[in-house]
């Protein structure tokens, strides 16, 4: 025999070899079985205030859009989602931070307090984690603002230490179940 020919037979054996092995039960219904826990990370809010300006009033408040669940995906899909709060500052146990998300209307959904209670680095930091799961989520799904209020607490006399500043920052984590 002629090594082409023994060569073309060896070509159609191992075809025909490797066309059986992988032609087995195959379950195009796995596709149903398939789940994804994506994992999204955004800031929720960052700013500083120099100390004079956090201390002339009790207090100073701000508010922001709250958009990171416009989606109709996201909000059909939410699963968990963990808020972090740090708030920085040399006379850090002296301020309190109120959260507060609300509604179209106006209406108090949630709120969240950051004080001398909560975890304290034993420097100057101040942190909170806070996390909800499934039906806790639903006030997340309708807000719609998130509002900041900086207070001054125990204290009578405002503490001005020329070159402090109050960091605050925020994010969140959204886990998310897609089947």
């Amino acid at each position: 025999m002629n090594p082409k020919t023994l060569l073309k037979i060896a070509a159609v054996i191992l075809f025909c070899a490797i066309a059986s092995c992988c032609s087995s039960d195959l379950d195009f219904g796995q596709i149903n079985d398939f789940s994804a826990e994506p994992e999204i990370a955004a800031n929720l809010a960052y700013f500083e205030l120099l100390s004079n300006t956090a201390a002339p009033a009790d207090s100073v408040g701000t508010a922001v859009k709250f958009d990171l669940l416009n989606e109709s995906f996201l909000r059909d899909n939410l699963n968990k989602v963990t808020l972090q709060f740090e708030l920085e500052s040399k006379e850090v146990k002296q301020y309190k931070v109120k959260i507060t998300f609300k509604d179209d209307a106006d209406q108090i959904l949630e709120r969240i307090t950051i004080d001398r209670n909560d975890n304290f680095d034993g420097v100057n930091k101040l942190s909170k984690e806070v996390t909800y799961l499934k039906s806790d989520l639903d006030f997340l799904k309708f807000a719609k603002v998130i509002e900041f209020k900086v207070t001054k607490i125990g204290v009578t006399r405002p503490i001005v230490i020329s070159d402090d500043t109050l960091k605050f920052r925020s994010s969140a984590i959204v886990n998310l179940l897609v089947q």
